[in-house]
């Protein structure tokens, strides 16, 4: 076989390799919390969420302001942060299952 004919080979390869891991489970839950976090991001005064904030040391405080800020803010916003949410925790049960931690038995 040729180098010509093997590089090609490998190429195909290679470009296959890279459209399976960019289009993986994993791959596709990031790019949604990606996308969310900049439709949220570009909704949203992130500044003025964070100067508006109570310290996060007063944990009490900040999750009543954090329902709060939720609760009052548009629905788009508010689907955006379920989506961003979901994804997030299936990608940690995707990555708690694949750690050794998930197989100890109890």
């Amino acid at each position: 076989m040729n180098n010509a004919l093997r590089r090609t080979i490998m190429r195909r390869i290679y470009a296959i390799y890279v459209l399976r891991r960019a289009t993986s489970a994993r791959a596709l839950k990031l790019y949604v919390m990606l996308i969310s976090t900049a439709a949220v991001a570009s909704l949203v005064s992130i500044s003025h969420v964070l100067e508006n904030m109570p310290s996060l040391l007063n944990v009490r405080a900040t999750l009543t302001f954090m329902a709060s800020a939720f609760l009052n803010t548009g629905t788009l916003v508010q689907l955006l942060l379920v989506v961003f949410l979901g994804a997030l925790i299936a990608l940690g049960l995707e990555v708690f299952r694949k750690t050794e931690y998930a197989r100890v038995r109890i």
